[in-house]
Order: structure tokens, then C-alpha cells, then sequence
């Protein structure tokens, strides 16, 4: 299931996993989420923001197209908390 918008935690566990736009990703969403049992795969997350943090050691994967690079996801990740 691929959705921009936040969709019902009962109909979502059925399939047990989401692509969901990040912005629509809240931290009380994927709680719900995660308690029933769904691998929650956020995209596009493309920069360091507060999604990263908010979302690294929570989810089963960053869907992002910048991985690497100084900037990237793999870089941020050696360095955020929430993977140490």
C-alpha cells in the first residue's frame, strides 16, 4: 500500500506494511502503526530534517533518492543517536 495521507491502522495491518509520504508520517501515527504489527517504509525523505530522527531505528526503511554523499542518509545515520 502506497498512500500520501495517513489511512486507518486496521485497514493498513491487513497487507502489515505502508509506503507512506514522510510529511504524512506523524511520531503518535507510526506508535499506532508499529503496535499493530505494520512495517511503516516512508518516502522521500531527501534531506536532514527532523523526519530522520523521528524516523531512523523506528521504521523498516528510508525510502530516499540522496543515500550517500556528505549529505546523505548513510551519513546521517553514522551520526544520529537513534542508530548508535
Amino acid at each position: 500500500m502506497v498512500f500520501s495521507t495517513q489511512q486507518p491502522v486496521a485497514t493498513v495491518a491487513q497487507y502489515g506494511g505502508i509506503v507512506i509520504d514522510y510529511r504524512a508520517l506523524s511520531a503518535s501515527y507510526g506508535d499506532q502503526l508499529r503496535a499493530a504489527g505494520v512495517d511503516i517504509y516512508p518516502y522521500l525523505e531527501n534531506s536532514p530534517t527532523a523526519a530522520w530522527d523521528r524516523d531512523l531505528g523506528h521504521v523498516a526503511a528510508i525510502i530516499t533518492n540522496k543515500p550517500g554523499g556528505s549529505t546523505g542518509l548513510v551519513t546521517y545515520r553514522a551520526t544520529s543517536p537513534a542508530c548508535a
